[in-house]
């Protein structure tokens, strides 16, 4: 059975985990618990660089015990094991490496028959020999300290960082070549630095990405939002889902990041996706799946401000020159090459006040969109739609609803959205090309706004679409 995440033969990561040292190697035994099967990966924990061995052989899971057995060597002593969920990846401090575990899970929803998780919690295995000195465990504190428990999701079967309309034209070209195995995403997407944007475990995990065969070992992980819902009218039943992806590039907190760097990476770039599908659609092999996509990042120009206890709204300082607007160019282009054509550029930023800082930044924006599109053939153009919304709601709260609800009319309507009944077999019925790109000066309050109408609009239409 082909579905969004490919065919049959796709290896899936593995479900559990099991961890145990005997010297000189720490062994990590992956478990699929679909097939059966498991797998053992060697870790040498006296070398002072990360060595991995072995974890391509699969052993039916009823020899387990046996093979746990004979590790533990001549003298017959089960090792203590550590269970674990999931691999995020390795980590190192000072004195060596360690392995980043998910210790407990929630399921939060699904896509199709794919369930979606969330990590409760996460632990820390030492792989290596030697007693930790006082500043290796000021590290181990600092770790613990950070929230993992909180907005990150993976599946064990369906790619979480990638759209839905990506995953579907990948399988239905596995599917359409008969192949019996198809390659990882995280093989297929070869360039690190434009690829893997929303994995955002991408780092931890390079030690697995260094040999293809290792792929079963790599789980990825999305840092966002995901919520399901269930929707029944008269007997017909509807999923709903949002995911929100945060990219892993230049991100930060409000205020310590702003702006973009010199690769054309902006702040806080959040890739946001709504999908409808019937009820029915187990394997997302047949029945109607849809879905639509947006954007919202900081203004894609090199700026910045620095938050102090004295100005709570610090001014908009510009720390870089960039004449010719080469990381905008970047940026743009790559927006071009994920998402195609027509890009469309709304700005929520003020437009009156003269002596206004984020006017200014407004203006700058404003001017690096003309002088590009100057240069660009006229289908590849940004459609740029400045919104100055505090202002317009200051006259009138109602008619910046209307001017939003009609902005989102026109978006959905130049963008379209994916939609189709036959995921792996047929045509699809319509495809989203180009994205709309959101953007105030925090990309929060009035961001929010914007694409909760352009949202709203697309499942109109979706329902419309279904009839």
């Amino acid at each position: 059975m082909c579905d969004v995440f490919g065919p049959t033969g796709f290896l899936r990561p593995f479900q559990q985990y099991e961890i145990f040292k005997k010297r000189p190697y720490v062994y990590v035994i992956g478990i699929d618990k679909i097939d059966r099967q498991f797998s053992v990966l060697r870790i040498s924990n006296a070398a002072t660089e990360l060595e991995l061995h072995d974890g391509v052989e699969t052993f039916p899971l009823r020899e387990k015990a046996a093979k746990i057995r004979e590790l533990a060597g001549a003298d017959g002593s089960i090792p203590d094991i550590k269970k674990a969920s999931g691999i995020v990846g390795f980590i190192r401090f000072l004195q060596g490496w360690y392995l980043i575990l998910i210790a407990k899970h929630k399921k939060v929803g699904k896509i199709g028959h794919h369930f979606v998780l969330c990590i409760e919690s996460t632990d820390m295995y030492q792989l290596f020999a030697d007693a930790l000195k006082s500043e290796e465990k000021k590290f181990q504190q600092q770790f613990h300290a950070l929230n993992l428990s909180k907005d990150f999701y993976f599946s064990y079967s369906y790619h979480l960082s990638r759209t839905v309309q990506v995953n579907m034209a990948d399988a239905a070209n596995a599917c359409a070549a008969n192949l019996e195995y198809a390659r990882h995403p995280l093989y297929t997407e070869t360039d690190p630095n434009k690829h893997h944007r929303f994995v955002w475990n991408h780092f931890h995990m390079t030690p697995f990405l260094k040999n293809e065969k290792w792929q079963r070992w790599c789980l990825p992980i999305i840092h966002g939002f995901f919520h399901y819902a269930k929707c029944g009218s008269y007997g017909w039943t509807t999923e709903v889902v949002l995911i929100a992806r945060r990219s892993r590039f230049y991100a930060g907190t409000r205020y310590r990041k702003r702006g973009l760097n010199v690769d054309g990476q902006v702040a806080n770039e959040v890739e946001t996706e709504q999908l409808l599908c019937e009820d029915c659609t187990r394997q997302l092999s047949s029945g109607h799946v849809m879905s639509f996509v947006q954007i919202r990042g900081s203004v894609p120009l090199f700026w910045s401000q620095e938050a102090t206890a004295i100005n709570p709204k610090p001014p908009i300082v510009y720390p870089r020159c960039d004449p010719t607007l080469s990381a905008t160019r970047r940026h743009f282009g790559d927006l071009l090459e994920r998402y195609g054509t027509p890009q469309l550029v709304v700005n929520l930023m003020k437009a009156r006040k003269v002596d206004s800082y984020e006017v200014r930044l407004s203006k700058h924006f404003e001017s690096a969109i003309e002088r590009m599109n100057r240069e660009l053939p006229s289908p590849i153009r940004m459609l740029y739609r400045p919104f100055d919304v505090k202002n317009h709601s200051k006259s009138s709260a109602s008619d910046v609803y209307v001017v939003f609800a009609k902005l989102a009319e026109s978006v959905v309507s130049r963008v379209g959205f994916f939609h189709t009944q036959e995921p792996c077999y047929g045509k699809p019925l319509r495809l989203q090309s180009g994205v709309v790109r959101t953007n105030c000066v925090d990309c929060l309050d009035r961001t929010n706004v914007l694409q909760f109408f352009v949202g709203l609009e697309v499942l109109k239409q979706q329902l419309l679409a279904l009839g």
